[in-house]
């Protein structure tokens, strides 16, 4: 019965949670992927199989799922801090691209904009990472790090 199913998919997801806190990452995988089987928009799932994925470093399966997980539930802060921390990973120029649609879609998460500026710093482009520091600090002003960040960014004159 269609009850059984979701008993038995929520007893996989339970099982696949426990392998992934455990560091069995692999296992985890294998039983998220056996949910996501019967239930493709299985929101714990995907992110479950993500993570584990994430941790076995295999970030291009891992990225389309954590991206589906976004199209389930957009604006999802932990999956966006998980995505931001593949994608910093990658080429910068693939990551400033993805960063800045992530961005565009969620303009009040503030590591998303600390994120470019950290990668516009470290390209040499002070200016524009001086701009999303800045946008970091007004979505954010209580967090010191982006403050600093933005303060360390200014060349120094003597």
């Amino acid at each position: 019965s269609a009850r059984d199913g979701r008993g038995q998919r929520g007893e996989q997801a339970r099982i696949g949670r426990g392998l992934l806190m455990g560091g069995q990452y692999e296992g985890a995988a294998l039983v998220y992927a056996e949910v996501l089987k019967r239930d493709p928009r299985n929101l714990s799932a995907l992110t479950g199989r993500a993570a584990a994925l994430h941790k076995l470093r295999q970030f291009g399966e891992a990225r389309q799922l954590y991206q589906q997980a976004l199209s389930i539930s957009p604006g999802n802060r932990e999956v966006l801090s998980n995505l931001m921390a593949i994608l910093g990973a990658e080429d910068p120029r693939q990551a400033l691209e993805q960063l800045e649609q992530l961005h565009h879609d969620n303009p009040g998460f503030s590591p998303l904009p600390a994120q470019m500026a950290s990668i516009y710093a470290q390209s040499g482009d002070l200016p524009t990472a001086i701009r999303f520091q800045s946008q970091a600090v007004q979505l954010s002003p209580e967090n010191l790090l982006y403050r600093f960040n933005l303060a360390a960014s200014y060349p120094i004159r003597c």
